[in-house]
């Protein structure tokens, strides 16, 4: 097994911008592929993943707990080491929105899993106009579950998914057809407030 081969194929955490979540999802693939197993193997991996500053932490923990932390232990570490608060993880969720050319499904796989992430009192203030709001760029979807005046979160996602594979199977691309954009954008805006 060459050492920098696997070096050059883990996750920095820097390049998540702090999405502690998503980059030890990446770590764990990554040890997967590599078939690595050993508690202590992926600890050392794990810091060379990071910068000066979180090794301490990681180190610090490591003697803390007189054994080899998991990857669990880690997250909880960092997201208290980098003030990963409900508020933050809240905001980082509202503020989360999909990219031009990703899917329905891949965008509703990251929001799902930041929605998880969150403490459920917290989750409670999240609405499904959060979420529209998150996809707003994808005028169909959009229209469709305002249309339906969807209450649940879960359930928004599913239709907006499923009105998606629709789209796609319809072979509309609606983003192109509508000529007057902002007269959508403004219906959105409208039914958005809260």
């Amino acid at each position: 097994m060459n050492v920098f081969k696997i070096l050059s194929t883990l996750p920095l955490l820097e390049n998540y911008n702090n999405d502690i979540n998503e980059w030890i999802e990446e770590l764990t693939e990554s040890f997967e592929l590599w078939d690595i197993k050993e508690q202590e193997r992926r600890f050392i991996l794990c810091k060379e993943c990071v910068n000066k500053e979180i090794r301490y932490v990681l180190d610090e923990l490591k003697e803390k707990n007189n054994q080899v932390p998991s990857l669990k232990e880690i997250k909880i570490a960092l997201e208290e080491y980098l003030e990963m608060t409900s508020s933050v993880k809240y905001w980082n969720l509202i503020n989360l929105k999909i990219n031009s050319n990703e899917s329905i499904s891949n965008f509703n796989y990251k929001y799902l899993r930041k929605y998880n992430d969150i403490d459920s009192n917290i989750k409670k203030l999240i609405t499904v106009n959060n979420y529209v709001n998150s996809i707003r760029s994808r005028i169909y979807p959009c229209l469709r579950i305002l249309e339906e005046e969807i209450e649940d979160i879960k359930e928004a996602i599913k239709y907006a998914e499923k009105v998606e594979r629709i789209e796609k199977k319809l072979n509309l691309n609606l983003n192109n057809i509508y000529k007057n954009k902002s007269n959508i954008l403004e219906f959105l805006k409208a039914n958005l407030k809260n």
